[in-house]
């Protein structure tokens, strides 16, 4: 007997998923961003393990060296190798990038969905900050939490997640209005399973698809506030390689040796456009309205 307090039967776990990486391997767009996302990732965890350069130690004889068999990507001006540290910084960039899509989607998602589904006072309430916070750029935004909270890896996670809250908010809530006008919600209700339960069994796994999309796409996004937050030396600590801080380091010689800008600044224009890429793959792949098979 089909349970009513549940959709429709769905595909098992192993089928869905193998059918979600077909549709996305037929998206050029979506397999050239994740080209370039593996390429970061690997390049990132191989590059400062077998380089023989290390990513901090400077050799004050060999400062602003071009481009050559020894150093890929030449030189800085503390005689530090750009090959190894634009990979050696893609590490904590990564980092922050996937801590604050994480923080963000699983803040914003879960408050979309308890304002979407309650209404009334709280969902005017919640709908209000959100509109107060979505007025406000998210760089102008992180840089006001930043203020409140100082400098860190940690912290940088936590303005730059909490940053992304509404705009996740304004998605789950959108998509929870529609939700809890479904049969499977309206047998529930009939049934007398509580609130909190509808929520967590049958309103908030239907807004997963919807929540992966946005913090792949996030991630770009987050990977940029985090560069500028770098770049205005209110990232993290000097002593870690990070992009925004390298490219805040060469900008005195952008003119005589733009490498030194280049290399961080094309790492973060790759690594945002592969997760802009991406997550419009999994868009498609995931919005049954695009589907053709």
């Amino acid at each position: 007997m089909t349970d009513p307090l549940n959709a429709p039967t769905k595909a098992r776990p192993g089928t869905r998923v193998h059918a979600i990486l077909a549709r996305m391997a037929r998206q050029p767009y979506g397999m050239c961003g994740l080209a370039a996302l593996l390429l970061i990732i690997v390049g990132a965890v191989v590059v400062p393990v077998l380089s023989p350069y290390s990513s901090t130690a400077q050799d004050l004889h060999a400062t602003l060296l071009t481009p050559s068999a020894r150093h890929w990507f030449g030189t800085d001006h503390l005689g530090r190798d750009l090959f190894v540290r634009v990979f050696e910084a893609a590490r904590m960039t990564l980092f922050i990038g996937l801590g604050a899509a994480l923080l963000g989607s699983l803040t914003g998602v879960t408050i979309g969905a308890v304002s979407g589904y309650l209404g009334g006072r709280w969902d005017f309430v919640i709908q209000r900050c959100t509109d107060a916070l979505l007025s406000l750029p998210s760089m102008l935004l992180a840089l006001a939490l930043i203020a409140g909270l100082g400098s860190g890896v940690r912290n940088v996670i936590v303005a730059v997640g909490l940053g992304s809250v509404p705009e996740f908010v304004r998605l789950a809530r959108s998509q929870t209005l529609t939700l809890r006008e479904s049969g499977f919600v309206e047998a529930a209700h009939a049934l007398g399973v509580s609130r909190p339960v509808i929520l967590a069994r049958h309103i908030l796994p239907h807004l997963a698809p919807l929540a992966v999309v946005q913090a792949t796409t996030q991630l770009g996004g987050a990977i940029l506030t985090a560069a500028g937050l770098g770049f205005l030396g209110l990232g993290v600590p000097s002593d870690i390689p990070e992009w925004g801080a390298m490219a805040a380091e060469g900008r005195d010689l952008v003119f005589s040796d733009p490498l030194i800008v280049a290399v961080p600044g094309i790492a973060i224009s790759l690594a945002v456009l592969a997760f802009n890429l991406l997550g419009d793959a999994l868009r498609d792949a995931l919005d049954p309205r695009l589907r053709h098979d």
